[in-house]
């Protein structure tokens, strides 16, 4: 999309200029411009090559400019004011509110100090800002900014912008330890919260135990909570331990449930994971419907407590080779589902019928021979129905 440029007040460009625009969303409002509508703009990259037009711009609508063209015709030729806005985030906050109100900026050097606050869509604005290097203090109760010093240059023609993440001040820590009682390394350490929020979304925060199994959760959006190993997405390669939740239980309903606001500290939160889980292998063979061996077929093995819509996690994924044969480990103990899957030209798939492997597997049900016998819709429709609400995707059961 391009502008023609009726009139300058500032910059390089002249009347009747044609200037392509950099970004389609521009402006305090982030609108996006209309085919034949009049604008009042500003760039701070107007240099004949393109507008830059981000949200410092503060470009409007020519009908909404009436003190802008007033002020531009009557100082025209002078530099504009430099500034500094931005705006300030909650980092753990909901999809649909991050914005952080009440957020305190300072902004300093030797020979100025200006202060401001974050309105309730968390933006700040510093007007008329001195050109320079300044110091940035960011404070609001029960939040903190990772950074306790920050610096930001306010250039001397156009704005300064920057977005800012700001944490809960909350910190949950403790100490994992294997069945041995040694500590646990390695692990990550998962806060469910409650009620759940959409699969995509079950982990409300996370922490990875350190070479003695201390971790510590920080950060966590104000709410309730249950926490502990493998609530996610089960056992792994690199995590063998059945879901556990604190204070060391596999049951999910006897997991401690721990509000917690913006300020809570909570020490010697301590619990321990069980003995290593056993991995057994399944072994197979895929073919199709004539009985000949199938290639690159992807098989795959998964836990349905953690198989939700928009969220389909698998334990383990292998492919065939050239005789169709498979091989994969799951961990014993557990119920998986087996599935098996090819794509084909045009976006069409061909897949085998679901196998359930039960958490006690017999031996002679540890070789399953899958048949490619579903096309596309079927393939489709089986998925679905195998996938869980997310809404119940709360814990292991």
């Amino acid at each position: 999309m391009q502008l023609a440029v009726e009139e300058v007040f500032y910059g390089d460009l002249t009347t009747g200029d044609r200037v392509e625009i950099d970004q389609l969303a521009f402006g305090e409002t982030g609108a996006t411009p209309q085919l034949g509508t009049r604008y009042f703009v500003y760039s701070p990259s107007a240099n004949g090559q393109g507008f830059g037009l981000g949200v410092c711009s503060g470009s409007v609508r020519l009908e909404h400019a009436s003190q802008d063209l007033e002020f531009a015709r009557g100082r025209e030729g002078a530099d504009p004011p430099p500034s500094f806005v931005g705006k300030v985030l909650n980092a753990s906050g909901p999809r649909d509110g991050k914005e952080l109100g009440g957020a305190r900026l300072n902004l300093a050097n030797a020979s100025t100090e200006l202060e401001t606050e974050t309105d309730q869509t968390g933006g700040f604005a510093f007007s008329s800002v001195p050109a320079g290097t300044y110091d940035l203090a960011l404070t609001r109760t029960g939040y903190r900014h990772w950074y306790s010093e920050m610096t930001v240059t306010v250039p001397a023609k156009g704005c300064a912008y920057e977005q800012f993440l700001m944490y809960p001040a909350n910190r949950l820590s403790g100490h994992v330890t294997d069945s041995t009682g040694k500590g646990a390394a390695d692990l990550e350490v998962q806060a469910m919260p409650l009620p759940p929020l959409h699969a995509g979304e079950m982990v409300g925060g996370r922490a990875q135990t350190d070479a003695d199994g201390r971790f510590t959760l920080e950060g966590l959006q104000p709410g309730r909570y249950r926490f502990g190993v493998n609530l996610r997405n089960g056992p792994s390669q690199d995590s063998p331990y059945a879901a556990t939740f604190y204070p060391g239980t596999t049951d999910w309903q006897k997991a401690a449930v721990i509000a917690v606001d913006e300020n809570t500290v909570l020490e010697n939160l301590d619990f321990q994971v069980g003995r290593p889980l056993t991995t057994i292998a399944i072994r197979g063979q895929v073919l199709q419907r004539d009985g000949q061996p199938v290639a690159k077929v992807r098989v795959a093995a998964f836990d349905p407590r953690y198989h939700a819509k928009d969220y389909r996690h698998f334990a383990q994924v292998v492919h065939t080779n050239n005789e169709g044969n498979y091989e994969l480990e799951i961990f014993e103990g557990i119920d998986y589902t087996l599935e098996a899957a090819r794509g084909l030209p045009g976006g069409e798939l061909i897949c085998a019928p679901m196998v359930a492997l039960p958490a006690q597997l017999p031996p002679e049900a540890r070789s399953q021979r899958l048949v490619l016998s579903l096309g596309t819709a079927a393939c489709k429709q089986m998925w679905e129905e195998s996938e869980r609400d997310p809404n119940t995707v709360e814990a292991p059961r």
